[in-house]
């Protein structure tokens, strides 16, 4: 789906050819999904939302989902974007005081979330569930939806409890923290590192090793 949607919007290079006018949220949600899962997209898509001086317009200030969007593309930034750079700045500015004014509570909530740490930097699977559970006090919350997330939730976490078991047995198999006295016996915690390294279980561990 993510190929799809960058052959459509964003294979184009730094202009756009369509010449159709952007919304912020869009564009950075687009543009974070995107990066985050390695597609080349240049940082000049943000160029339509700055003045000539090349600033950011200020009536964006007025647009808090489409800055909390602008705010956390930013971080997937590589050295020398200094667009980039700029949007940070200015998406900081304005959502460090949009949780003082009147704002739908459920959004300063995400905004909060976001300002103590940026998606592109917290471990995903908690972060998952935080998410899942924001949704949920929502008014408008779609049930279905909900009840997806929480479903591939589960899943996904019954899987690496599974995958846990079996690395602990084989690490019991293989006598190494008995004969090795000296070795750290931490696969709880390697285990879990991988895990959150790689949240998307793709691997399917056997129950024994083959014999020779």
């Amino acid at each position: 789906m993510l190929g799809c949607l960058y052959e459509q919007k964003y294979a184009w290079g730094k202009n756009n050819s369509e010449g159709k006018e952007r919304d912020l949220y869009t564009t950075a949600l687009a543009f974070r999904l995107l990066r985050q899962h390695g597609f080349i997209v240049p940082q000049e898509i943000f160029d339509c939302f700055r003045n000539g001086k090349g600033d950011f317009v200020p009536s964006l200030g007025q647009d808090t989902k489409g800055l909390l969007q602008l705010y956390e593309a930013s971080f997937l930034s590589t050295p020398g974007e200094k667009t980039l750079d700029l949007a940070r700045e200015f998406a900081t500015n304005f959502l460090q005081k949009n949780p003082n004014e009147k704002i739908d509570e459920s959004l300063s909530i995400l905004v909060r979330h976001a300002l103590e740490l940026p998606i592109h930097w917290r471990v995903q699977r908690p972060n998952t569930r935080w998410f899942i559970e924001a949704y949920e006090r929502r008014a408008d919350a779609n049930p279905l939806v909900l009840e997806f997330a929480k479903l591939d939730f589960n899943i996904v976490q019954t899987t690496h409890q599974q995958e846990l078991k079996h690395v602990y047995r084989w690490w019991t198999q293989t006598g190494i923290a008995e004969n090795l006295p000296f070795a750290r016996d931490r696969m709880g915690s390697v285990t879990s590192g991988l895990q959150e390294s790689s949240p998307i279980p793709i691997i399917v561990i056997q129950e024994s090793c083959p014999q020779n």
